[in-house]
């Protein structure tokens, strides 16, 4: 029962819903989790301290990685290197962004969106994924699409032989604004 309650409130308190919240178990959980384990065999007891303990501090560790915004409904993640405005990001495993090589399938499928800003390795992004984007040094042609480039920056020329892949970004609706769309890759043969 105690391992249930513990499961739960940690669920919610990981779900989208969490805002500054602190991810960590709450006191009140503990101390229950502590009262249903007074009169268990102590080794037992103490070995199912030691998980929820364990427990708490893989929760400390993903709100160190991740922050969730739920008024903006926005997700921010590290730099895992230098990223440049407006280039496309990818997630990796350990929930950093990197610009998106257009190369390799697997980090393509893997694309958060824009990067908003120029970001330094360990700055924050928040991936701009759909909306209008404005930057007065574009020069696209009205309703021109606007592809995945080399190592992540946009382009208005499809590329069109392996090992590139497709991958729209979005398309132009006026010469120095974007409306951000990102599709699934097309692996060109």
């Amino acid at each position: 029962m105690a391992f249930d309650k513990a499961g739960q409130v940690a669920r919610q308190q990981v779900s989208s819903k969490a805002t500054d919240k602190e991810l960590n178990l709450p006191n009140s959980v503990l101390a229950e989790i502590n009262s249903k384990l007074e009169g268990i065999d102590p080794g037992f007891a103490e070995s199912y301290r030691s998980l929820v303990e364990a427990y708490n501090l893989l929760l400390v560790a993903l709100q160190n990685q991740i922050k969730i915004n739920v008024i903006e409904e926005e997700i921010s993640f590290p730099a895992g290197a230098d990223i440049a405005k407006h280039s496309v990001v990818y997630l990796n495993d350990a929930h950093f962004v990197f610009q998106c090589p257009n190369d390799e399938v697997a980090l393509v499928s893997r694309i958060a969106g824009l990067a908003p800003a120029d970001a330094l390795a360990g700055e924050w992004v928040t991936p701009i994924h759909s909306g209008i984007v404005f930057d007065e040094r574009w020069e696209w042609d009205t309703d021109q699409h606007v592809y995945l480039g080399d190592d992540g920056e946009l382009t208005d020329v499809a590329p069109v032989a392996a090992p590139d892949n497709l991958v729209f970004i979005e398309e132009s609706i006026a010469s120095n604004l974007i409306r951000v769309h990102i599709d699934y890759p097309i692996t060109l043969p």
